[in-house]
């Protein structure tokens, strides 16, 4: 078998041996790093936690258990692929027979199906917890199959928030289902928030009208609105700038938008940064376009360093973070001021990077122009978000977790 590994001490006596089966822990990933942290975390608590990855990174999030790839490539074609699967299925039974694993934890759908059709195909008792990251009815029908087929073979289905818990009840009617909050770890980000900015970005601190987006550059984040709104927003506030963090398949398409419209002196792609943190201290608020999510990092790493957020009310996530005295389906009027910031309607799907010259915003987009507007008047001074980040801290997080072993 194709595996490398990467074995660092465990503990003596570990209570339980887990498994941890995810595509891969590069950094950059909001699951990646879930899992990585669940595996140290559970390692800290005493038991022999291993990971498994299909893929290796380059750079990958720190683990303290035992590491293991099965080292494939992702530049693999669709057709490899399909004929990959019965040997990759083959290679995960093998895996968990011969390490004698306890329980398996799976992140994300790949992962998940991979997992749950070894333990189906081989007939294995293994007990699987399968977590599930992101708005299901987002994906293609060929997984919404695959997890209506496979999902009910699960020890329990644990879902990221209570939206996606009630989405996946109505669409495959499960009922071995459980939210489970992102966990954030308030003691790192205090010490990560002492650090400094690089020397090429110390500008950033003189900055008055400051604002930060974080996220990857692919379709879902629905970078064009937050273009166009701002570049509306500038017109008005020659002095804002905006800020923007991550990398992905549709950068060329966001700097192209910056150069044609003249916005270089306004809007800066700095690229993926290993700590976003500084660059949150120093805004004046983060915003989220998203068109789908799971449950965003961002807006808990904004929450526990009391940065306001201006978010779009996409599925799901951010409604049940910003607000939640509300129930997740009920129809509000936007923009809604919550605690921690405003909620603005959800945006459109349908990919535009036109200019605001040559098309006018619509009205959700105007109703972020808005936003940044009401939060510019009011010149909301920094208060504490304390309370509600608790809801989020990383020992009460892992506690349910490892109930479920």
């Amino acid at each position: 078998m194709d595996f490398k590994a990467d074995i660092s001490t465990t503990p003596e006596k570990p209570k339980k041996k887990v498994l941890i089966v995810i595509g891969t822990l590069a950094v950059g990933g909001g699951a990646e790093k879930v899992a990585a942290t669940l595996g140290n975390e559970l390692f800290k608590k005493g038991h022999d936690v291993h990971i498994l990855t299909f893929y290796e990174a380059s750079e990958k999030y720190d683990f303290n258990g035992t590491y293991h790839t099965l080292n494939e490539s992702l530049k693999n074609h669709r057709l490899f692929k399909i004929f990959g699967v019965p040997k990759r299925i083959w290679k995960i039974n093998r895996f968990i027979k011969n390490n004698d694993v306890d329980v398996a934890i799976s992140f994300l759908e790949e992962a998940n199906i991979y997992t749950l059709s070894a333990k189906k195909t081989f007939g294995l008792k293994l007990p699987v917890i399968v977590s599930v990251r992101n708005n299901t009815r987002s994906r293609k029908w060929l997984f919404q199959k695959a997890m209506r087929v496979l999902y009910p073979s699960a020890k329990k289905v644990v879902t990221v928030t209570k939206a996606i818990e009630e989405m996946m009840r109505e669409d495959f009617s499960l009922k071995n289902l459980q939210t489970i909050y992102n966990p954030i770890n308030t003691t790192l980000i205090a010490e990560k928030l002492k650090e400094p900015l690089p020397e090429a970005d110390k500008w950033l601190e003189s900055e008055s009208e400051l604002f930060i987006h974080i996220g990857r550059h692919t379709k879902q984040k629905g970078q064009w609105h937050l273009l166009r709104v701002f570049s509306e927003y500038v017109n008005k506030n020659p002095k804002a700038k905006l800020i923007m963090i991550g990398g992905g398949e549709d950068t060329s398409k966001i700097t192209d938008f910056i150069k044609n419209n003249n916005l270089e002196s306004s809007i800066f792609v700095l690229g993926t940064k290993d700590n976003v943190l500084p660059y949150l201290r120093q805004a004046k608020a983060l915003i989220l376009t998203s068109l789908w999510e799971g449950m965003p990092n961002v807006l808990l790493e904004s929450l526990a360093n009391n940065t306001p957020i201006i978010a779009t009310d996409c599925q799901t996530g951010p409604r049940e973070i910003m607000a939640p005295e509300l129930p997740v389906d009920m129809d509000i009027l936007y923009p809604y001021q919550t605690k921690y910031g405003w909620l603005t309607a959800p945006l459109s799907q349908n990919e535009d990077y036109t200019s605001i010259i040559h098309k006018p915003l619509s009205v959700s987009e105007t109703q972020l122009v808005n936003a940044l507007d009401e939060l510019a008047t009011r010149k909301m001074e920094r208060v504490t978000f304390e309370e509600r980040v608790k809801d989020f801290e990383l020992n009460t997080i892992i506690n349910e977790w490892e109930s479920l072993l």
